[in-house]
């Protein structure tokens, strides 16, 4: 398999994984997941409120700081 089939191949799989909110760990690399991130409200100093929308994010962790 030459080295361009199988980066594809390697991030299709990772992307259907963490798109079923499941974790994938490969051997020799780490750990993908997927983190809920809730909503949040802040306040700045002028009092104006942002609200921040819940969201989904990847997080690696690598085999070496697991």
């Amino acid at each position: 398999m030459d080295e361009q089939v199988f980066e594809i191949e390697l991030a299709d799989i990772i992307s259907s994984t963490l798109k079923k909110h499941r974790e994938l760990t490969i051997s020799g690399l780490g750990t993908y997941s997927v983190k809920h991130v809730r909503q949040d409200n802040r306040q700045e100093k002028d009092g104006r409120v942002f609200m921040d929308p819940p969201s989904d994010v990847i997080q690696f962790v690598s085999e070496d700081q697991g």
